[in-house]
């Protein structure tokens, strides 16, 4: 199996940006889930 790094040399330009997009709206979906999840159901940490 290549590397990550042999994997992404060897990815031309549009399909890193694609990826570098997916990843950013991936975290922005979690942190919103989280967000979503801590008002609906309030921290358990303060609790």
């Amino acid at each position: 199996m290549a590397s990550l790094r042999e994997t992404w040399r060897g990815m031309s330009f549009p399909q890193k940006s694609f990826l570098a997009t997916a990843v950013m709206f991936l975290a922005t979906a979690v942190m919103a889930l989280l967000t979503f999840a801590i008002l609906l159901f309030g921290t358990p940490f303060f609790h």
